[in-house]
């Protein structure tokens, strides 16, 4: 079942973490993950070397990871099991890879060729290695949609749970001066900074660790789910400079309202525009105070 020294897996996880258990495999090494629908009547495999599964709609993720990363593998409700990967499941991979469109913003992997010129259309190179976090998502295709309206020439950007980094490099080549990444786990540092200097802005970003900073922000981007919103709200309030633009998704419908209450309410908030696509949300608002 090896690919080299690497393994093929499986995640079978509830469908609204998708997006952030595909960043999890990334910053834990994969060079691929792709996403597909678990049959109704599927069962879990007896290869499983994670914990037991969770209930409601499901996805399956699947990557390349080295044995050890495998192994290290955790993500509550969620199940990874290795996988055969004959056929050379990582050249088919690329083969399905197309551009996604996000408002301005255009991400494609770097062997498609550039779109016909628009003028103001911000082309994002994202190789095959980073899939998720770059548009393939509905939460990141709904932020990097808000950032393109809302980063203006100049800014300062803080990227909150940075993972491939993707919306700080999409910021930045928006406009904006310097973007800033934070995520829990370090190994994002080595992913966004691989996608930063994809796209020619590596001078421009850096990778703060996983504590917010103390500085304040003119844009802050928070893609992530509306638990970890409900965590981290006041302080990714605090980032943002009085005047300035939170973008916020990776939550539903339904979730719109815990997503403001957790935002620290003493500052005030204008909202600027809710972006939509299926049941999934996002945000922009300005700061008052």
């Amino acid at each position: 079942m090896a690919t080299g020294d690497r393994i093929v897996v499986e995640v079978r996880c509830p469908a609204t973490d998708s997006e952030l258990v595909a960043d999890r495999l990334l910053v834990m090494g994969a060079s691929a993950v792709a996403e597909s629908e678990v049959a109704e009547s599927g069962a879990a495999d007896p290869g499983v070397v994670g914990p037991g599964l969770s209930t409601g709609a499901e996805v399956v993720l699947t990557a390349d990871l080295t044995s050890d990363a495998a192994h290290a593998f955790e993500w509550p409700g969620a199940v990874l099991r290795r996988v055969d990967p004959a056929g050379g499941w990582l050249d088919q991979w690329r083969a399905h890879a197309t551009p996604q469109r996000a408002g301005r913003c255009l991400v494609r992997p770097p062997w498609i060729p550039a779109a016909e010129h628009e003028d103001d259309l911000v082309e994002v190179l994202v190789d095959p290695g980073h899939t998720f976090g770059s548009g393939t998502h509905e939460s990141t295709r709904l932020c990097l949609e808000l950032l393109g309206r809302w980063v203006a020439p100049g800014d300062e950007v803080l990227d909150v749970g940075c993972g491939s980094g993707i919306l700080a490099v999409g910021a930045l080549l928006c406009g904006a001066a310097r973007a800033t990444g934070v995520d829990i786990d370090a190994g994002a540092a080595t992913v966004s900074a691989d996608v930063a200097r994809a796209n020619g802005v590596a001078d421009n970003y850096g990778f703060a660790g996983e504590a917010v900073p103390t500085a304040v922000f003119d844009v802050v981007l928070a893609n992530m789910l509306v638990n970890e919103i409900e965590d981290v709200g006041a302080g990714i309030a605090g980032s943002v400079r009085a005047g300035g633009v939170l973008i916020t998704g990776g939550f539903l419908a339904g979730q719109v309202e815990r997503v403001r209450t957790a935002i620290d309410a003493r500052h005030g908030w204008d909202p600027l525009e809710q972006a939509a696509d299926g049941e999934w949300r996002a945000l922009a608002l300005r700061r008052k105070t």
